[in-house]
């Protein structure tokens, strides 16, 4: 019957693990599954002792039995990045009554453990206690104990809990007026941020067999002024020390963009954002031939704000962009849009995104509602040399 438990306990910890590996945390990356599968799996097989730092580096990352470790910390970097994804996998809502994997600090063997179970074990209710006093005098020590415990339990979640917003409010306190009203909303939420940046693939056919010499640019191609966005978002986010997650919108998936609020950078190779902005006044389109542009809804003939794919890139005077952040129907998430018809005006986006004084002008336009906390906007950059200027707003909306 034992060994019947241990099996079952066992197929549950794997059940976990591969549950764990097909998160956009994890599957995404071949370092920290590969860490996590050998841990777990050499834990399951009794040989939990055998896993140093030493046994690691040669059995997952290939390295020389003498390799020096202090000059090579990939072990505890990658386990340090493991823990760190296993927290925030298991602070997600829907991940919480799930049995937890996790990696204690200064050690590499996994310890398995269904949430809160000294939650569930509860003290007998006075009415069920015996009459006797011997008995009560004999329970009362043990029921006492399990009180204690459970609500030492309770505070403990509780001051997490409220320690976790005190920081997140005090991260987006120090932020100047205007951006903390625009990225409070991202900056506070209890999950990572996803950024998700357009991936030229969807601009262009690829080559289905493409050589090694043009792989990564015909896997995951991103333009020069999409990765400049990305950085400065990314780096915005980490100044703020806000978690988040960097992904192409060609592996990103719906379910994705469920399980957190994300950043959708790039319009016309990203098609999450033509996707998610379709429902809104503003959005992208297609208007015939090479041409590609913003519509408004409600003036939905005016076509001035479009770009003609065939003008030559150096000769491109005028770009537009949409910069929007809005609670999204469809994912049940904070969204922001950062995205322009050409690759220009999605770098003026993030222009526009982070400084304080194009935010506060924008906001002090709008009048903005606390009651209406959905913005977008519409914004123009001129062009010059091939490099983006200021952006301009010339339309804008909340709801």
């Amino acid at each position: 019957m034992q060994a019947a438990v241990e099996t079952v306990e066992s197929q549950q910890i794997q059940q976990q693990l591969e549950r764990l590996l097909s998160d956009v945390l994890f599957r995404n990356s071949k370092r920290y599954p590969d860490l996590l599968r050998y841990v777990v799996e050499q834990t399951l097989q009794g040989q939990a002792d055998a896993l140093k730092e030493r046994t690691l580096g040669v059995a997952v990352f290939h390295r020389k039995p003498d390799y020096d470790s202090n000059a090579d910390p990939v072990v505890r970097i990658t386990a340090g990045e493991v823990r760190k994804r296993l927290a925030q996998y298991y602070t997600q809502e829907e991940h919480r009554g799930e049995l937890r994997i996790d990696l204690p600090s200064g050690s590499y063997v996994p310890e398995f453990h269904w949430p809160a179970q000294e939650a569930n074990i509860r003290p007998a209710e006075p009415t069920d206690l015996p009459s006797t006093a011997p008995n009560l005098a004999r329970n009362t020590t043990s029921a006492s104990r399990w009180v204690l415990w459970s609500a030492l339990a309770v505070a403990l979640v509780a001051a997490a809990t409220w320690m976790s917003a005190r920081i997140a409010w005090r991260q987006s306190s120090t932020l100047p007026p205007a951006l903390r009203s625009f990225w409070s909303p991202l900056l506070q939420s209890p999950t990572p941020i996803l950024l998700c940046v357009g991936s030229a693939a969807f601009a262009a056919p690829l080559n289905p067999n493409p050589t090694i010499a043009a792989h990564p640019l015909a896997s995951d191609p991103v333009t020069f002024s999409d990765a400049v966005t990305l950085t400065r978002l990314a780096g915005f986010l980490e100044a703020h020390h806000k978690s988040f997650l960097m992904l192409p919108a060609r592996t990103t998936t719906f379910s994705d963009l469920q399980r957190t609020p994300s950043i959708l950078i790039a319009a016309f190779d990203n098609p999450w954002t033509i996707r998610l902005t379709d429902p809104l006044r503003f959005h992208f389109v297609q208007l015939g031939g090479a041409v590609s542009g913003i519509e408004d809804r409600l003036h939905p003939g005016n076509q001035a704000w479009s770009v003609d794919f065939q003008t030559p890139y150096a000769h491109l005077p005028m770009d537009y962009g949409i910069l929007a952040r809005f609670h999204d129907r469809l994912t049940d998430q904070q969204v922001v849009v950062a995205a322009g018809i050409g690759e220009d005006a999605t770098a003026a986006a993030s222009s526009l995104a982070l400084n304080e004084q194009y935010m506060a002008q924008l906001l002090h336009g709008l009048h903005k509602d606390p009651a209406h906390p959905n913005l977008e906007v519409v914004f123009s950059t001129e062009v010059i040399d091939g490099n983006p200027g200021p952006p301009r707003v010339i339309a804008a909306t909340q709801w």
